[in-house]
């Protein structure tokens, strides 16, 4: 072990020629130098990695850095550690004093969690106003919500003016939370057509006459509408003043060009 030693003058001196006087010495061992380094790595955001502990160059005699007592890697490193490159240093006093130590730090690494962002879809009808649906996401850690996903949103922008179909609804906005590297998914919300019953509007007139067609009546329009939104249809009205007296059914006819509706028809 390092220390100091005393060295004395041994055996029996068997020459009569001289007169011994005895003198001790001293013999010092001094600590062997030793670089002591604590050791990094990497991890994911949401792990809860092992201490890697300490290496060392300078040991002597085999041993292992198990003789380093005293020291220790300055890790705390959890499943809630923040993304990003952190310090490790070697901590502790050294008890063992065989060896003078010169520490060296060491870095670990926190890599963000790959996460899947989908951006909500659903559906409505024509005329409503829908609130937006948010996000949803896979491979969140720590049991967290969407909620730490700040920065971003879902595109969302249906109103009840919004035509009826498909809309594709993304993922939109800039990530500030670091501790997450993210996919988009798009999603898609259906506004469906509105049902709208028409009506052939009738009336009456006397055999001769030759009156204006009526046209038709609807319930259901949306977004205060009228029936000239109802693009395609008709009211059948034929009547004129050589029609025979007597009832005439009326019909909507026609192919409704705006999609935003759906037609059940009555006759008039």
């Amino acid at each position: 072990n390092a220390d100091s030693y005393t060295l004395s003058v041994a055996g029996t001196f068997n020459n009569a020629n001289y007169s011994v006087v005895r003198h001790t010495g001293t013999w010092t061992v001094n600590p062997a130098d030793v670089v002591v380094t604590a050791n990094g790595g990497g991890s994911i955001y949401g792990q809860s990695p092992a201490n890697p502990g300490l290496s060392a160059t300078g040991l002597q005699n085999g041993q292992s850095v198990a003789v380093l007592t005293g020291l220790s890697n300055s890790f705390g490193i959890t499943n809630t550690t923040d993304a990003g490159d952190h310090t490790l240093s070697v901590v502790g006093t050294l008890t063992n004093g065989n060896y003078r130590v010169t520490r060296s730090d060491g870095t670990w690494t926190v890599n963000p969690a790959d996460l899947i962002v989908t951006a909500n879809g659903g559906s409505s009808i024509y005329g409503q106003s829908p609130t937006n649906p948010g996000l949803s996401a896979t491979g969140l850690q720590n049991g967290q919500s969407v909620a730490v996903l700040t920065g971003l949103s879902n595109s969302f922008g249906i109103t009840n003016a919004t035509d009826a179909g498909d809309h594709t609804l993304s993922v939109v906005g800039t990530l500030t939370n670091g501790n997450y590297r993210v996919t988009r998914s798009d999603g898609t919300w259906t506004v469906n057509p509105a049902d709208v019953i028409v009506t052939a509007n009738g009336g009456s007139s006397i055999y001769g006459q030759s009156p204006t067609n009526p046209g038709f009546s609807a319930t259901g329009l949306q977004n205060g509408q009228g029936v000239d939104v109802l693009t395609g249809l008709s009211n059948s009205f034929g009547i004129t003043n050589t029609t025979g007296a007597g009832s005439h059914t009326l019909g909507v006819v026609g192919t409704l060009t705006n999609g935003n509706y759906r037609v059940t028809r009555s006759d008039g």
